[in-house]
């Protein structure tokens, strides 16, 4: 990722940064009921036979955030993700799918 740190005060620093994210999906599985039974279904295995998984394997987005860098050694950062890849695949569900994620992340650097 990109960053660019603003000097605000002595030892204290405003961040923005932004940049590209690949998420790999290893494995998973979704449960559901089905007539009293619980049924699984694997995510990124072929389904019954068929030639395509439920879900895509690859998502590709874009990361962004902001933060601050305190006294030299805390951090406090706000990060959002957006996909620009479904989730599902397209076949299963005509819906829009897309990741979209926010954390918020404080650390102490030692």
């Amino acid at each position: 990722m990109a960053a660019i740190k603003l000097p605000i005060s002595e030892g204290n620093t405003f961040v923005v940064n932004a940049g590209p994210y690949v998420g790999f999906g290893l494995g998973g599985k979704v449960t559901v009921e089905s007539g009293g039974a619980e049924v699984g279904t694997k995510l990124f295995k072929k389904i019954d036979g068929a030639d395509e998984a439920l879900m895509n394997r690859c998502a590709v987005g874009l990361q962004y955030g902001v933060g601050f860098e305190l006294g030299y050694k805390y951090l406090l950062n706000l990060t959002g993700q957006y996909g620009f890849t479904n989730m599902f695949k397209k076949s299963l569900t005509q819906e829009n799918n897309k990741n979209l994620a926010f954390m918020i992340t404080v650390g102490y650097r030692f």
